[in-house]
């Protein structure tokens, strides 16, 4: 199983990934970097903590995914996405870009997690 390091904050964190997914941890963590370095801030994190300002930025990623998923569930409510007409065909193949997007948030969210715990216990 390949690790990659990926900086958060200017820290290095060695993660275990799938193979191949290698790239796609780097992204992700590079957006976890930056909701991590809007709540820092320029000066050093000080009081709040490394691991408080971590789970800070899980909660607003965690936050902008529910309001995504609600967003799509109220604008395809009631749709039948099973039958489709030809014409709708390009909508549903964004509809599989979506939720390919939502699982990924939804697997970055687990994983800010669990590098939370990780941080809190050492």
């Amino acid at each position: 199983m390949p690790k990659v390091d990926i900086s958060i904050n200017g820290r290095l964190y060695p993660v275990a990934c799938d193979e191949g997914q290698e790239g796609r941890l780097r992204d992700l963590a590079g957006l976890l970097d930056q909701r991590v370095r809007q709540l820092a801030g320029p000066s050093p994190v000080g009081a709040v903590g490394e691991t408080q300002i971590l789970v800070l930025a899980g909660l607003m990623l965690a936050d902008e995914l529910t309001e995504t998923k609600a967003y799509l569930e109220s604008h395809h409510a009631g749709h039948d996405h099973d039958v489709l007409a030809p014409a709708a065909a390009p909508a549903a193949e964004g509809l599989v870009d979506e939720e390919l997007l939502i699982a990924a948030v939804d697997h970055l969210t687990n994983r800010i997690a669990v590098i939370a715990d990780r941080l809190q216990q050492a």
